[in-house]
């Protein structure tokens, strides 16, 4: 697939219809199930790979997508494709990252894109796949940080990047991993003084963390990890 491609007229009418019905937020019940179906299908297609040698999910990071979609047998007959481009929206102009087509029960995802971009991509088109049945076929430029945490974004789109997140990081995977290498998970309200100081280098104060939202909060203290990761290896 190449040139432009329309995004389809039925997209935007479940994106408004939806927007109507949900307000623009997700709800935490629904966050729930949603990463509740993320979990089950990782865990089915575990299973089936279980079956042919002994390994544990945790082996299984990064998750790779195509290789969920390829064990899941509830999508037996769809196929995963990787072309080098697909092509440029016809509204934006902007490159496209994915494509769900139900019609020809296929995903597609640019092999072109660095590898954590394609596979949170391959892993918002499935949760695409198995949210929103209504949906027919969607075409999305390659997201970005600043584009997941938009506000802007649609009610359908947050729940696959929901479904994409929890998919690509399940969350007791994370935590364990977490505690293993740095202690017990952060609460907000009892961040000290001290500690404000050394997740910041005292560029923020205990309040201000403190006042930070979630994601913003853990962007900081994953940043502060990954330099010590960085420097403990040198």
């Amino acid at each position: 697939m190449h040139g432009k491609v329309k995004i389809l007229s039925e997209h935007r009418e479940i994106v408004r219809r939806t927007a109507r019905q949900q307000g623009r937020t997700v709800n935490q019940e629904r966050e729930r199930f949603i990463r509740d179906q993320a979990r089950k299908l990782l865990i089915m297609a575990w299973q089936a790979e279980s079956k042919r040698r002994k390994i544990e999910v945790k082996d299984l990071l990064p998750i790779e997508p195509r290789w969920v979609l390829e064990r899941s047998n509830l999508f037996s007959n769809w196929t995963f494709e990787e072309p080098l481009q697909i092509g440029e929206s016809s509204n934006s102009g902007r490159e496209i990252a994915g494509v769900l087509d139900r019609a020809a029960r296929k995903i597609e995802v640019a092999s072109n894109l660095p590898p954590h971009i394609r596979r949170f991509t391959a892993a918002h088109e499935l949760g695409h796949l198995i949210l929103h049945p209504a949906l027919l076929s969607f075409r999305e430029s390659p997201l970005t940080d600043a584009k997941i945490r938009s506000r802007q974004t649609s009610p359908t789109e947050r729940e696959a990047n929901i479904f994409a997140a929890e998919l690509e990081m399940p969350t007791r995977l994370v935590r364990e991993s977490f505690e293993r290498r740095f202690g017990s998970i952060i609460d907000r309200a009892s961040i000290t003084a001290n500690e404000a100081f050394y997740y910041t280098n005292d560029k923020f104060s205990m309040s201000d963390l403190q006042k930070k939202g979630t994601v913003d909060l853990a962007m900081i203290i994953a940043r502060h990890h990954l330099s010590q990761l960085s420097i403990h290896a040198h």
